[in-house]
């Protein structure tokens, strides 16, 4: 109730996050992702797409980001692990020269969200302009400092109202943590 009314955080560091870079790696994420993530998609677009399989059915659900030199897969925790080999596979069976790594242990997220996530991080940010609806496009991510530490913040919900994946670096995690606590920004666990 305190997230659909004002704002809410959780923790979501079980996300699994791999890296994918090196000369094909646009090939091969072409190849694997039933959305565009290639060609003219921006640096710096999440992108939510699917992995099918053989028949059509959706083999992965998760969100691709590209980045400059790479891209960054953000997958459930329980899927992880399977999308990883499976994505290694793939790359070795087709022949693309790529790199898979597994970037889960270097990474923790808290998802902010609710009506007033905006609002909250503003007060956190040394631009609050920077969080504007007009400078932060949806599914688009961008570096900020939040309690002097870096985080990239990707804005996407999951719950039907405004808000932003926080990434950082795990040992960051509880710097990030205590200054969205210090707004009383309330917790909730999820599933």
């Amino acid at each position: 109730l305190a997230m659909s009314e004002d704002v809410g955080m959780v923790n979501l560091s079980h996300f699994a996050i791999y890296d994918v870079s090196g000369p094909d790696h646009e090939a091969l994420m072409e190849y694997l992702c039933a959305a565009k993530v290639g060609g003219d998609t921006p640096v710096g677009r999440g992108i939510y797409t699917h992995f099918l399989d053989e028949r059509g059915g959706v083999r992965a659900d998760l969100t691709v980001i590209r980045m400059e030199d790479r891209y960054r897969v953000v997958d459930g925790a329980d899927a992880g692990p399977r999308d990883f080999t499976y994505m290694k596979r793939v790359a070795q069976d087709k022949g693309f020269d790529v790199t898979v790594e597994d970037r889960t242990d270097d990474f923790g997220c808290i998802g902010v969200w609710g009506p007033n996530a905006r609002a909250n991080l503003q007060k956190l940010v040394d631009d609050p302009a920077e969080l504007d609806a007009a400078n932060f496009k949806f599914a688009t991510t961008r570096d900020i400092r939040i309690a002097g530490v870096p985080v990239t913040a990707f804005r996407i919900s999951y719950v039907g109202e405004q808000g932003w994946e926080l990434h950082f670096r795990s040992e960051d995690g509880l710097a990030v943590w205590d200054a969205l606590r210090s707004l009383d920004i309330m917790p909730f666990g999820v599933e």
